[in-house]
């Protein structure tokens, strides 16, 4: 069962379930519309906001985060994403003044929604490049746990354990024009072994 089809809403699976383009139809109730494309707004701002340059895979692991973390608490993205700390926020963009002035590259956004759409498809079945993070900081000399792109992922504490069973491996954003939002989120192919060109001489 997806987090959309939660809230009543159907989602349509263009392609396959790794790296597929989704087709989200109207729900019956406007008022379900509006929670759910938050949902998915929310989820996108993030990883916009977090991890726009650090490649399809540091994206990935950006929502990764946030969903263990509503998986663990049995909160929503946007409350997750929002959530306060002491007298700072989660996500410094939140309380920075950053959202007012909003996304500002055009291409940047679109690979986060398409990012955030795949994420939120399947509850507990994201993809999840970290395995079960629920923190990441920008990597320093000191830093610890698993380093994507320019974070490091770590599980730390104060969460009860919480692990998405989908894909961890790294991940590509393909040029799409029959995508919504004009990508495709892939898992990346390593590359075929070179062929010993010697073995038939």
């Amino acid at each position: 069962m997806t987090l959309l089809q939660n809230r009543g809403v159907r989602t349509i699976l263009m392609a396959t379930v790794v790296g597929s383009a989704l087709t989200i139809s109207a729900p019956s109730n406007p008022a379900e519309a509006a929670a759910d494309s938050s949902e998915v707004t929310c989820l996108a701002e993030n990883v916009y906001y977090e991890a726009r340059g650090e490649g399809a895979t540091g994206m990935v692991a950006v929502a990764a985060v946030a969903l263990n973390r509503a998986m663990a608490t049995g909160r929503s993205v946007c409350s997750v994403v929002y959530e306060r700390s002491g007298a700072g926020c989660q996500f410094s963009w939140t309380c920075n003044g950053t959202r007012r002035r909003g996304p500002k590259e055009a291409e940047s956004w679109r690979q986060a929604l398409t990012v955030a759409r795949l994420a939120l498809k399947e509850e507990g079945s994201h993809p999840d490049p970290t395995r079960g993070a629920m923190y990441f900081n920008t990597c320093g000399s000191a830093s610890q746990g698993q380093r994507i792109g320019a974070h490091c992922f770590r599980r730390g504490s104060g969460y009860p354990e919480a692990r998405s069973d989908g894909p961890a491996g790294s991940w590509e954003m393909v040029s799409d024009p029959e995508a919504m939002d004009g990508y495709t989120l892939l898992p990346s192919i390593p590359p075929a072994p070179r062929a010993n060109r010697n073995a038939h001489r």
